[in-house]
């Protein structure tokens, strides 16, 4: 599509930006932000690069129990693995290999698994191993809104893209009782809840670090450990070209963030947040890990609508971006377009929802 190529003109234009800038020793300070997207994408490489070249071996076991699920559920297997990783950890080419629905493919291995499956195999377990106990409340809120806001924005973005949208209702059918159970059980604490995603979280990391060690005998010996076929060739050249992707991305943003913050005075005053609120909002675009950091010097409110956002939004300039360029660049539009929508639902939500609180606490104060 039209859009995909824009982007991408952009992003490598901004990227070149960034090298010219290089050699003229970082005047405008676009240099030092492609150099930023490698070393974050570095990180990111590190944490997925183990479960691409495992991920044909990982698709043969989970076939049959995702289509048994399937089955029992009245869903694909290709929507109910992308409800537990992410996009880039897996839940793009699992979800491609257990079904054989192209529209099921879409929404379990692009929307689903960008947003419900990133916040389960991910967002999660590293929140609450960052945050500090008297935050977690506010995050619990916030994530709340933003998993509620995800099968809504699918439907939006199902109706806009001109999907089959009773079909995507249901195929997500079963999404929106996993979010209904998720809502209902954060809500009320059940911290076993986010133990197992905890522990799902770090089978994750394992199960990564052992494709490196795979990957890396594979390169070294040329002999695969494994007898089964494995992606040898897309662990290697895939994280190349989301590196580029996104070191072109941050520049672009850079740039976009230094225009924006000039005029965040306006987004700060409608929605009443303090600047680190507004510079929290802006990261997590590209990835939500520093606005966690950033979230002892936020108030309440900044807190619960990043919460949301990190949910629905995060990553959507990020790496994830950078893996659907290099993997699947034809989706990048309804990518974008479900993670926005997603997060302007999250932030009418949270408006809403405090404007209710506010209500309630008149009341209780005035009787």
């Amino acid at each position: 599509m039209l859009i995909n190529k824009i982007l991408f003109y952009l992003f490598s234009t901004s990227f070149a930006l960034g090298l010219l800038d290089k050699i003229i020793g970082d005047k405008f300070k676009l240099a030092s932000k492609a150099e930023e997207g490698f070393v974050i994408m570095a990180r990111a490489i590190f944490s997925m690069t183990g479960i691409l070249y495992l991920y044909p071996f990982l698709s043969f076991i989970l076939i049959s129990p995702s289509r048994f699920l399937a089955r029992l559920f009245q869903s694909d297997g290709a929507v109910l693995i992308s409800c537990i990783l992410p996009i880039d950890m897996g839940g793009y080419h699992i979800s491609n290999e257990v079904s054989k629905d192209e529209t099921s493919k879409l929404i379990g291995g692009v929307l689903l698994s960008s947003t419900l499956g990133a916040s389960i195999g991910f967002t999660y377990p590293v929140a609450f191993g960052i945050l500090k106990k008297e935050y977690r409340d506010e995050f619990i809120r916030g994530s709340l809104i933003g998993i509620i806001c995800i099968p809504a924005g699918i439907l939006l973005t199902s109706i806009f893209y001109r999907l089959d949208v009773l079909k995507v209702f249901r195929l997500i059918f079963f999404v929106i009782a996993i979010v209904i159970i998720l809502a209902f059980g954060i809500a009320k604490e059940w911290f076993i809840l986010i133990d197992l995603m905890k522990i799902l979280g770090k089978a994750m990391n394992i199960l990564n670090l052992v494709g490196l060690i795979f990957l890396g005998f594979h390169i070294l010996t040329g002999r695969a450990i494994l007898p089964y076929k494995t992606a040898l060739d897309e662990s290697i050249k895939l994280p190349l070209k989301m590196a580029i992707l996104i070191a072109g991305s941050y520049v672009f943003f850079s740039i976009v963030y230094n225009v924006l913050i000039k005029y965040s005075g306006f987004v700060r005053k409608y929605l009443t947040l303090n600047q680190q609120g507004i510079e929290g909002m802006m990261i997590l675009l590209i990835n939500c890990v520093p606005t966690l950091y950033l979230y002892e010097k936020m108030d309440s409110k900044s807190r619960i609508i990043n919460a949301a956002l990190s949910i629905t939004t995060a990553s959507v300039v990020g790496p994830q971006l950078g893996f659907l360029g290099a993997v699947a660049p034809s989706y990048i539009s309804i990518f974008l377009f479900n993670k926005l929508i997603s997060g302007l639902l999250a932030i009418g939500g949270t408006v809403l929802y405090l404007r209710y609180k506010s209500k309630q606490l008149y009341k209780y104060e005035n009787p």
